[in-house]
C-alpha cells in the first residue's frame, strides 16, 4: 500500500539527483582549477631546479675543459668551454626570470649572481694564464675553488627550498585529484542510485523495493569486502568489552576463527597483563567519548606484537555510546626497523666520538678493527690507505674472511677504479661490471664495493667491502657514512700529528727542539726522583763549526748539522731524547743511565762522527768531530738548570782540553 506522500518521492529524488550533479560539477570545476594552478607551480619549480642544476653542470663542464686544456694544451678540450660559460649565463638569466617575483630567493639570487660573475672572471683569467704561459703548470687558484664551493652551496640551498615547494605542490595536487576522483565517483554513483530509485518508484512499488534491497545488499557486500579484505584488524565491542564484530585479519592475529571470538572479551583471548592494558584503554575511550590513537603491545600465545590502534566510541540511534569501534595496524616490523635505525645512529655517533677521541692514527685503526665487524656483521672489509710515497695502497684495518682479503693486502693506486674515478665502484655478483685489478682472488658469488676515503679534498685511500651475494643498499649507505667518519678522523689525526711535530721538532735536523727538551727534562727528573733512578745528559758541540761555514758556506754547515742529527737518531734508544738546543749545540737525555753508561754512549757518538765522510757539491768538507760534556742526576745536579749547567761546564773543559773528547762534570 502506498502512502499519499510517496507520490512526491520520485520528484524529490530526481530533484536531489540534479542538485547533487550540479554540486559535483561545481566542486569538480573548482578542484580542477586548483589542480591546474598547482600543476603550473610544479612545472615552475621543476624548471627552477633544472636551471640551477644547469648552472652547476656548466661550472663543472667549464672547469673540466679548462683543466684538460691546461694539462694537455689540446684545443679540442676548449670546444665545450665557451658553450659551458654561455650555458651558465643563460641558465642564470632563466632562473632570474623564473624567480623575479619570489622574495624568498632574492638575497640568494643576488649573491649567486655576484659569485657567478666572479667565477666567470676567474675562468677567463685562468684561460689567459694558460695561453700566456703554455709551458708552466698553471694550477687552479684557491679563489676559484672557493667561489665554486660557494656557488654550489647557494644552489644547494635554493634547490632545497624548491624541492620542499615541489613536495608541497605535488602533495596538494595529489590530494585535490583524490578529492575530485572521490567526489565524481561517489557523487555520480549516488546520483545514479537516486535516479534509479525515482524511476523505479514510478514503475512499481515492488520494483522500487527490489532495487532498494539490491542496493542494500551491494553496500553490505562492499562493507564486508572492505572489512574482510584489509590486513588491518577491524572490530566492534560493547560496553563490557565483548566483541560484537571482528574481521578475518583480526581473528587470525588472535589465532582463532571470527565466530570463536564473538561474545568474548580480551581476557579470554590474550595474556592477563595485555588484556588489562587493552581493556583499560578501551574503557577510557568509551567513558571520554573521544577518539584516541594509541600504541599497544599485545602478547598472544607467547608472541609479542605491536599495534597502532585508532579507537572511537560506537554510538547508537540516539548518539549515546553503546560500545567501541577500533582499527589496529600491525607495526611490529616498522618498530623493529626504527629501533634498528636508532641503534645504528647511536652506534655511529659513538664511533664518531671514539674516533675523535683518538690521540694517534694507530688508535683509530684499533677503533675501526673493533667496531667494523659490529657495523658489517655479514660483510668483510678493509681500510686501505695510500702510503706517503703515493705509489702504494696498504691495508691498515681488516676484518672478515672473504677470499679477496689477505693479511698483506697492498696494491698500486691505479689498480682500483674508485681511486681512478674518485667515486664509489661496485662489482655485483651476477652482474656485468669491471673488476678492480687489486682483487686477484676469485669472488664467484660475492659482491665488492670500493669507496674512496676523502677528507679536506685529499684522497686518503679506499674502504673495501665484500659481501656474499648482492650488496644490500642499506650496507652501501652505512659504508658511506662510516667511510666519511673514518676519513675525517684520520685527516684530523694526521693534521694534529703534523702540527705537534712542527711545534716540538727542529726543522733542519728533525731532532726535538729546545722547548720540548727542557719540558721533558723537568718531567724525567721528577720521575727519576720518584723511582730513585739516575738520569744523564750529554751536551754536544761540533768542533770548529764556524770553519765549515766560513770555508764552504752555510749550506755546508747545514749539511753537517743534518748528518749529525741522523747519527743521533740512529745511535739513541727509543726512550732517549736527542735535541738541538741552538746553533751547533745538541743535548741528549739518557733516562735510567748512570755516569758509566752515559760515558760509553758519549764515546760511541764521538766514534760514529769519525766515520762520517761528508761531501757537499762534490767537495769533501773534512773530518767532523765533537766535544761532549756529561752530567748525571742526582750526582751533578738536582734540577734541570743545574744539570744542564754542569754538562755545559764539562763541555767547555773538553773544549779547553783539546776538543774531540768526552768530559764528565
Amino acid at each position: 500500500m502506498r502512502f499519499p506522500n510517496e507520490r512526491v518521492i520520485p520528484i524529490v529524488g530526481l530533484s536531489i539527483a540534479i542538485l547533487a550533479l550540479l554540486g559535483i560539477g561545481v566542486f569538480s570545476y573548482k578542484n580542477i582549477r586548483k589542480h591546474t594552478t598547482d600543476a603550473r607551480r610544479v612545472v615552475h619549480t621543476l624548471s627552477v631546479i633544472n636551471e640551477l642544476e644547469g648552472i652547476l653542470t656548466g661550472v663543472a663542464e667549464a672547469e673540466s675543459s679548462l683543466r684538460g686544456f691546461a694539462l694537455s694544451h689540446d684545443p679540442r678540450f676548449l670546444r665545450t668551454h665557451g658553450p659551458a660559460l654561455r650555458d651558465i649565463s643563460q641558465s642564470f638569466k632563466r632562473v632570474r626570470v623564473l624567480l623575479r617575483h619570489d622574495s624568498v630567493h632574492k638575497t640568494a639570487l643576488d649573491a649567486l649572481e655576484a659569485k657567478l660573475d666572479a667565477r666567470l672572471a676567474t675562468f677567463k683569467a685562468h684561460l689567459r694564464s694558460v695561453y700566456e704561459h703554455p709551458t708552466e703548470d698553471i694550477t687552479v687558484p684557491i679563489q676559484a675553488l672557493t667561489l665554486t664551493s660557494q656557488i654550489r652551496t647557494l644552489i644547494r640551498e635554493m634547490s632545497n627550498i624548491e624541492t620542499h615547494r615541489l613536495k608541497t605542490h605535488s602533495l596538494r595536487t595529489a590530494q585535490q585529484s583524490e578529492r575530485t576522483t572521490l567526489t565524481l565517483g561517489f557523487g555520480t554513483l549516488a546520483s545514479i542510485v537516486l535516479l534509479l530509485v525515482a524511476f523505479a518508484r514510478l514503475n512499481s512499488e515492488i520494483r522500487w523495493r527490489a532495487l532498494v534491497q539490491h542496493d542494500l545488499n551491494e553496500k553490505k557486500n562492499l562493507l564486508e569486502a572492505i572489512i574482510g579484505g584489509t590486513s588491518d584488524t577491524i572490530y566492534i565491542k560493547d560496553l563490557q568489552g565483548k566483541y560484537l564484530l571482528i574481521n578475518s585479519a583480526g581473528a587470525q592475529a588472535l589465532g582463532k576463527a571470527p565466530m570463536d571470538i564473538i561474545g568474548k572479551d580480551d581476557r579470554e583471548l590474550m595474556s592477563a597483563e595485555t588484556a588489562r592494558a587493552v581493556m583499560a584503554q578501551d574503557f577510557t575511550v568509551m567513558h571520554s567519548a573521544e577518539p584516541q590513537t594509541v600504541e599497544e603491545t599485545v602478547r598472544v600465545d607467547g608472541v609479542t606484537r605491536v599495534y597502532l590502534s585508532m579507537k572511537a566510541p560506537y554510538r547508537g540511534p540516539h548518539k549515546e555510546v553503546i560500545g567501541l569501534i577500533g582499527i589496529s595496524r600491525d607495526v611490529t616490523e616498522r618498530r623493529r626497523t626504527e629501533e634498528t635505525r636508532v641503534r645504528e645512529i647511536t652506534f655511529l655517533l659513538e664511533m664518531g666520538e671514539m674516533l675523535q677521541a683518538c690521540r694517534t692514527v694507530e688508535e683509530s685503526y684499533e677503533v675501526m678493527t673493533q667496531l667494523g665487524p659490529h657495523f658489517f656483521q655479514e660483510q668483510s672489509g678493509a681500510m686501505c690507505l695510500i702510503h706517503a710515497s703515493k705509489n702504494i695502497v696498504e691495508s691498515q684495518v681488516q676484518w672478515g674472511d672473504a677470499p679477496t682479503l689477505s693479511s698483506s693486502l697492498s696494491f698500486r693506486p691505479e689498480e682500483c677504479w674508485s681511486l681512478r674515478r674518485g667515486q664509489p665502484h661496485m662489482y655485483e655478483a651476477g652482474g656485468v661490471h669491471v673488476l678492480c685489478k687489486h682483487i686477484t682472488q676469485p669472488i664467484s658469488g660475492y659482491s665488492s664495493l670500493c669507496l674512496p676515503l676523502v677528507a679536506h679534498g685529499e684522497l686518503l685511500g679506499i674502504f673495501h667491502l665484500v659481501s656474499r651475494g648482492q650488496m644490500p643498499p642499506e650496507i652501501v649507505r652505512r659504508a658511506t657514512v662510516v667511510g666519511e667518519q673514518f676519513s675525517m678522523a684520520l685527516a684530523n689525526l694526521r693534521l694534529r700529528e703534523t702540527l705537534r711535530n712542527q711545534s716540538i721538532r727542529d726543522p733542519l735536523t728533525g731532532l726535538f727542539n729546545r722547548r720540548y727538551t727542557e719540558e721533558t727534562l723537568d718531567r724525567e727528573i721528577r720521575r727519576a726522583e720518584r723511582e730513585q733512578s739516575e738520569l744523564s745528559v750529554l751536551m754536544l758541540d761540533v768542533d770548529h763549526f764556524k770553519d765549515f761555514n766560513d770555508r764552504f758556506g752555510h749550506a755546508a754547515g747545514d749539511h753537517v748539522l743534518r748528518s749529525l742529527g741522523g747519527i743521533l737518531n740512529a745511535q739513541t734508544r727509543g726512550s732517549d731524547i736527542a735535541s738541538r738546543m741552538g746553533g751547533e749545540e745538541f743535548l741528549i737525555l739518557l733516562p735510567g743511565s748512570g755516569v758509566m753508561h752515559a760515558q760509553q754512549k758519549a764515546e760511541q757518538l764521538r766514534a760514529a762522527l769519525h766515520t762520517l765522510d761528508l761531501q757537499h757539491i762534490g767537495r769533501s768538507v773534512g773530518r767532523v768531530t765533537a766535544s761532549i760534556g756529561l752530567a748525571t742526576y742526582p750526582i751533578h745536579g738536582m734540577s734541570a738548570e743545574t744539570l744542564i749547567q754542569a754538562a755545559d761546564d764539562a763541555l767547555y773543559r773538553a773544549k779547553h782540553a783539546g776538543r774531540d773528547r768526552v768530559a764528565v762534570a
